[in-house]
């Protein structure tokens, strides 16, 4: 979805019947995302001037790197730095909330999209994160 600034816009969210502590307590690790995440094969925390930024292998190849440019409860805002998707200016934000008692998860980002199939790709990473969150805690 094309915003009127010229950015795409991709959301995707689930949710889930434990709370929203119980999710977090697995998604909350900015650099534990190959814990949880199918396509992120290993992460590594990183400082760089002294600011938190993830080093991911993905499975199959590719480097990504990535900024956490913000920190509130239960939310991580980041930045893509480098990364082989076809987005540029990438930013984006996990958030864990409750939910009908229960949590959801909202993950959105915006950012130029350098190829048509920038949504579909943005979209698929954010799906196969919730489907394995779903195969963990159930929906």
């Amino acid at each position: 979805m094309q915003e009127e600034s010229g950015r795409d816009r991709v959301e995707r969210w689930a949710d889930f019947s434990v709370s929203p502590e119980a999710i977090w307590a697995v998604i909350g690790d900015f650099a534990g995302i190959a814990d949880w995440h199918p396509a992120v094969e290993s992460s590594e925390a990183v400082d760089i001037d002294g600011a938190a930024h993830r080093h991911l292998r993905l499975h199959g190849g590719g480097l990504i790197l990535e900024h956490l440019t913000g920190r509130e409860a239960h939310t991580h805002h980041y930045e893509i730095i480098e990364s082989p998707l076809p987005v540029d200016e990438y930013r984006a934000t996990i958030t864990v909330f409750a939910q009908d008692g229960g949590a959801r998860v909202f993950w959105s980002s915006s950012f130029k999209a350098l190829s048509p199939d920038a949504d579909a790709v943005v979209a698929g990473i954010y799906e196969g994160g919730l489907d394995a969150l779903r195969q963990r805690f159930g929906a």
